[in-house]
């Protein structure tokens, strides 16, 4: 069977666009069972900062169910399945480690300086962004010895992510492949970047209203859910979009087949207006964002764990 050349073209540009999740790297786990993330220690009733000797048995046993969960869900075809959904509108070859637990290894294995290079740690240090390349190649295979990184090119993207939770009844804290974006770009150093390699304000048109109403909660629709609408009241906060709003809003454009979309109704004409910048805006965001991560090492510290650098 013959096929034109604009076809066979356009073929190739389909699966290009649809590239899905590349590949599961595998897991690591920490070394150290009683480091655990601030939302791991919340999801299993614990107080954040309580010390070891603070920990009862029953304790460190809903410690260690919230751990072996978030193990199982980070290697589950669910998982696999998600990424796949998710990441074939990056344009990119999505790769990905899990580190279950925080970022801790044994004395030796990983360098001071490597440490401190590709980690991050804490609120304000919640993402490095690496070139990948042979340096990011060394750092991966002394965290895991075993890896298999003879697929990887280093135009791919792999992201390296902490999680240790999946949350309880009342909230959910599962790092999901969208909560693993969402936690990228709903970081200090995402804003940095983008301002330092773009003429982008990470603020411009959301510092007014989203909605005639007190609420935004009813703003904006996301694909991530089979509700019509975004009702998190406590993440969309009050008239003015939060960070946390802003991060989602990047999500739903480059993880969506159709993209930012808003509920417009009770919206004016002045107020449509609004609203088509700041779709403009977020767009500008996301295209820059699909073309930074190729070709880079992502590690990025899920639930605020306690790294040791």
């Amino acid at each position: 069977m013959k096929i034109s050349r604009q076809k066979l073209r356009n073929l190739i540009n389909q699966v290009i666009r649809e590239a899905p999740f590349a590949d599961d790297l595998g897991s690591i786990e920490s070394e150290n069972e009683e480091d655990t993330s601030i939302l791991g220690s919340v999801s299993a009733g614990v107080v954040p900062s309580g010390t070891e000797g603070e920990q009862d048995q029953e304790t460190k046993k809903r410690l260690a169910r919230q751990r072996k969960a978030a193990r199982f869900y980070a290697s589950s075809d669910a998982f696999k399945t998600e990424a796949e959904k998710r990441y074939r509108h990056l344009d990119a070859n999505i790769f990905v480690l899990s580190q279950i637990g925080s970022f801790s290894f044994k004395p030796g294995t990983v360098s001071n300086t490597k440490r401190r290079q590709y980690l991050p740690y804490g609120v304000q240090k919640r993402v490095t962004f690496n070139e990948l390349d042979q340096k990011a190649f060394n750092f991966l295979r002394q965290v895991k010895p075993d890896i298999d990184l003879s697929k990887v090119k280093e135009t791919d993207t792999i992201i390296y992510y902490q999680t240790d939770a999946i949350g309880n009844k009342r909230q959910t804290y599962k790092m999901t492949p969208w909560m693993i974006i969402h936690a990228i770009v709903d970081s200090t150093v995402f804003q940095d970047k983008l301002s330092e390699l773009t003429d982008i304000n990470y603020r411009d048109y959301l510092s007014q209203p989203l909605h005639p109403n007190r609420k935004v909660s009813d703003v904006m629709t996301t694909g991530s859910s089979k509700k019509k609408d975004f009702t998190a009241i406590t993440q969309m906060g009050l008239k003015y979009p939060t960070d946390d709003a802003i991060a989602e809003m990047i999500c739903q454009e480059i993880l969506t087949t159709n993209g930012l979309h808003f509920n417009r109704e009770g919206f004016d004409d002045a107020q449509n207006r609004h609203l088509d910048n700041v779709k403009g805006h977020i767009e500008k965001i996301a295209a820059w964002f699909k073309e930074y991560i190729k070709g880079k090492l992502i590690v990025v510290d899920g639930h605020g764990s306690e790294v040791r650098i």
